[in-house]
């Protein structure tokens, strides 16, 4: 879940509610002009979260399978030379980045 805190800040004058809240690798904050504004912005995170519509942009989490079969799938309908393309770089640069990682370990 993230964790959000609701802030009052008296230099902001036309939104002077701000909601700040940390999601994975990031701070983030959104201003409101009213209390109630923001109230329902960090109550609506925090419904999103618990409804598991809440997507953490922490990338560490997904598996490297799954996210390059997800990242070859946005090739799909592109010209064959291009997929193709995208197929290479992976091998290339990618997996054979982390092999060198995993069999360079101590």
């Amino acid at each position: 879940m993230p964790a959000i805190s609701l802030q009052f800040r008296r230099d902001r004058k036309s939104k002077p509610w701000v909601v700040r809240y940390v999601d994975g690798l990031s701070h983030r904050s959104s201003s409101f002009r009213t209390k109630a504004d923001a109230q329902l912005f960090a109550a609506q995170l925090r419904t999103d979260e618990a409804a598991g519509e809440w997507i953490s942009p922490d990338p560490g989490r997904v598996p490297l399978g799954q996210w390059a079969d997800e990242w070859l799938a946005a090739y799909v309908g592109r010209a064959s030379s291009t997929q193709a393309r995208a197929r290479s770089a992976l091998r290339a640069h990618i997996l054979q980045a982390v092999r060198r990682s995993i069999t360079e370990r101590p």
